[in-house]
């Protein structure tokens, strides 16, 4: 894999090597945010006609940061310089495989190289009306004998064993109807030339050896704008002077983002074959495009740094919305969104500026801490072992008797190296030098107070307790009108009729309910691995503020920082080397699984997990330290042993070019 990157807009191009094309740089300057190419592919005019090799050539565009994750958003492609998440082919059918919820139908256009799965999804046949119903009728309504005429007993126990059979008759038939479903097929054979229109969609999966590719094919669903249809076979070769000219021409210059404000009225509802035609005139002349590198088989992504799609406005929220999992997910992904742009900034100063930034907020990730805590190097940055020490002897010998140092009085000695000391290590409280505090620090932790400073955030807790008020007061009036109310909600119901401080009431009580909803939200991510806790210092407070006194050390206030890829990588990095080290230095069996493999995910995460001695990293999932070693692997950081990793031996190299 070849890796181009563009200095503007710190936006990063992945190009994989094809053999019928050749890599070139990728700037995507003129391209729109990608929130906006998403709203732009999902009209009729971002249909793009294309070849199957076309399918596989495109590039993925991904949210900086989210590039190689198995996760990430991957809607927009680009073809060539065209932005596009639909696709039209023309080609002919080289295979059908039936299944019961749909088909799979493999397309060929004769370019002798690529064939392409298509996905087919299949709707339910509407139900048909049950045939139980007329005979039910007939059941319940018998017919008057015609000779004979039976007591009134005989006719309630007839009518009643009539009404018992129907009953079970119908129960019967709609267990038979319920149980089946049946889809509508369509008739597609091996040999016809058909007509697609389709989403790209791409996705990985794992191999048998442990390993993972990318994968790509079309689906067509008619309920998303989907459609497939057998044409005469002289559509194909109408298709491709089509798409030929588009590469000539609107794939082949910038994108201009047409006005999305003016609805397009002269389209009709339905893809018909001159509603196609009219959408790839209207295409032709909205252009859009950006350069790109033909890619096969592999994807190959161009990320975008102002593209991060936003969750919706909370106050566009349904009721049935406004829960605690979703405060709860909204306030990841901000914690996430700004943690990932902090790291950005300082990436994009230095290097340095970055492990400046994590060595304040983890002490364990300081150089000297890393290395007199590894098992097979001893630390010498600065002093190291020989840094001299300010203890006062005790006991000294002579001839081989102990005699107490009495006074507790040190040796010129001694005293030499403790002016010494502290010349070169000036404590805390006789530094010249303001003390740091966190607002000087770019990387900051979360508290449970900056989230409820947070406009957005505070909007939608306060959303989601006038909600679960709301909910409460329902539950217990109907508590009330049921009869089964406990005491207190009497009390409280009739201090609301009432009226007695309602408002002071309602509004203590709502800002209580945000405060233990913030909280809950913070533990709850944190056990689940997703939070780590930063233990902030907290120096002297102003006169008039709450305290021990002005001048003071008021104590440690704990933060949360989330673990995106981005973070979590250069935290991975100490334990990788020191790894390295530890495994150079030593002998093993050629049968060990540590001489072939590098450091897996689960040995880096038992690392983490046993790291300082906090115990802040003993929740921490395997999941987040895979995907943070996926980040590496797809930046070029990382090599791939074996089962493990190994940091590139350039590494330092692309950090400071990258």
């Amino acid at each position: 894999m070849n890796a181009a990157v563009t200095p503007k807009r710190g936006i990063t191009t992945q190009q994989f090597k094809y053999n019928h094309a050749s890599s070139s740089k990728v700037t995507l300057d003129h391209l729109p945010p990608l929130h906006t190419l998403i709203g732009w592919s999902h009209r009729p005019q971002a249909i793009a006609k294309c070849f199957i090799s076309d399918v596989y050539k495109m590039q993925t565009l991904a949210n900086h940061g989210t590039e190689g994750m198995m996760y990430a958003s991957r809607d927009v492609f680009l073809l060539n310089q065209y932005p596009c998440r639909m696709v039209e082919i023309v080609a002919w059918v080289a295979g059908v495989d039936h299944k019961d919820t749909s088909m799979t139908v493999t397309l060929d256009d004769g370019d002798g190289e690529h064939v392409l799965p298509t996905l087919i999804r299949l709707h339910p046949v509407p139900s048909l009306a049950h045939p139980h119903t007329s005979v039910s009728k007939s059941v319940i309504e018998p017919k008057p004998a015609a000779q004979t005429f039976a007591t009134a007993s005989e006719r309630r126990i007839a009518k009643r064993k009539a009404t018992e059979e129907a009953l079970a008759s119908e129960r019967a038939q709609k267990a038979k109807w319920s149980s089946t479903k049946r889809f509508q097929t369509k008739d597609i054979r091996v040999g016809d030339t058909v007509r697609i229109v389709g989403k790209v969609d791409e996705w990985m999966r794992r191999k048998a050896d442990g390993s993972s590719e990318w994968v790509r094919q079309v689906v067509v669903d008619e309920n998303a704008g989907g459609s497939i249809c057998a044409v005469d076979p002289e559509e194909q070769y109408i298709h491709t002077a089509q798409v030929l000219k588009l590469h000539q021409g609107l794939y082949a210059r910038p994108f201009v983002l047409p006005d999305l404000t003016v609805p397009n009225k002269s389209l009709p509802p339905t893809p018909t074959k001159n509603g196609i035609n009219a959408i790839a005139s209207a295409a032709l002349r909205a252009s859009d495009s950006l350069g790109m590198t033909l890619t096969s088989e592999a994807a190959s992504e161009l990320s975008m740094i102002e593209a991060e799609p936003e969750l919706r406005d909370p106050t566009k929220l349904r009721s049935s919305q406004l829960t605690d999992r979703t405060f709860r997910q909204y306030m990841l992904d901000h914690m996430t969104q700004e943690t990932v742009r902090s790291v950005l900034q300082l990436t994009e100063i230095s290097q340095a500026a970055l492990r400046k930034g994590l060595e304040m907020l983890f002490p364990e990730y300081r150089p000297q801490v890393l290395t007199n805590s590894s098992r097979n190097t001893r630390s010498r940055n600065g002093l190291g072992v020989f840094q001299p020490s300010t203890k006062i002897n005790s006991q000294v010998k002579s001839n081989g008797h102990v005699i107490e140092n009495g006074g507790g009085q040190a040796t010129p000695t001694q005293k030499h190296f403790i002016a010494r000391s502290k010349r070169s290590t000036p404590t805390p409280t006789r530094s010249s030098e303001p003390p740091l505090t966190v607002d000087a620090i770019i990387l900051q932790a979360f508290t449970p107070v900056s989230v409820s400073g947070n406009e957005r955030l505070r909007t939608l807790a306060r959303l989601v307790v006038e909600n679960e008020i709301r909910k409460d007061g329902r539950r217990r009036r109907r508590r009330i009108r049921d009869g089964t109310a406990t005491k207190k909600d009497l009390i409280v119901e009739s201090e609301r009729k009432e009226g007695r401080s309602l408002d002071v009431m309602v509004e203590k009580e709502v800002q209580k309910k945000i405060e233990r909803l913030v909280h809950w939200a913070i533990r709850a991510i944190s056990e689940e691995g997703s939070l780590v806790q930063i233990t902030l210092p907290h120096f002297a407070c102003k006169p008039g503020t709450r305290g021990k006194g002005a001048g003071e050390v008021v104590g440690c206030e704990y933060g949360y920082l989330p673990l995106p890829a981005q973070l979590l990588f250069p935290l991975c990095i100490p334990h990788l080397t020191a790894e390295r080290d530890l495994r150079k230095n030593t002998i093993r069996r050629k049968g060990d699984p540590k001489s072939k493999n590098g450091m897996t995910v689960d040995e880096l995460t038992a690392a983490f997990r046993s790291w300082g001695t906090e115990g802040r990293w003993e929740r921490l999932g395997d999941w987040i330290v895979e995907d943070a070693l996926e980040w590496g692997l797809n930046k070029g950081f990382l090599r791939k042993e074996g089962i493990g990793y190994w940091l590139n031996e350039d590494y330092d190299h692309a950090c400071e070019h990258g």
